[in-house]
């Protein structure tokens, strides 16, 4: 069985899937199966070359300890400022930006903010107006 994740207590050891071919003479065909092998560090190394010559074709490495998992890279503030504050240009209803601005702390986002409301109660005071004098 393939492991769809290396459990924490084994994170420290080699995970390798070795595909195993074996002779069917009633066929003249192979066989083939896949074993699911876990190796610490020491015995990886003495046992890497020997694995081949054991009958197994193929080896693939699914988990090496000695590779360190890459970090997330962390959204710049600056743009991530950028993008909150083009949201709140879009929103069409002034409870939303008010709750989107609930917590902000960055300075241009919360301009951002209070621009859109000024243009959402303008919008909003033209409509009604504007209704006054249809009638």
């Amino acid at each position: 069985m393939i492991p769809q994740e290396i459990r924490k207590d084994e994170a420290d050891m080699y995970h390798v899937l070795a595909v195993e071919k074996t002779a069917n003479f009633k066929d003249d065909s192979f066989d083939y199966s896949v074993r699911h092998l876990k190796y610490n560090q020491k015995s990886y190394e003495a046992n890497r070359n020997i694995l081949p010559t054991l009958g197994y074709g193929q080896l693939e490495i699914l988990h090496n300890p000695t590779v360190k998992e890459p970090k997330e890279k962390k959204e710049n503030p600056i743009q991530a400022a950028k993008k909150r504050a083009d949201a709140i240009a879009e929103m069409d209803r002034v409870e939303n930006v008010e709750k989107a601005l609930e917590g902000e702390t960055a300075k241009s986002v919360i301009e951002a903010g209070e621009n859109r409301i000024k243009e959402l109660q303008a919008d909003s005071s033209d409509d009604t107006g504007n209704q006054g004098d249809e009638e």
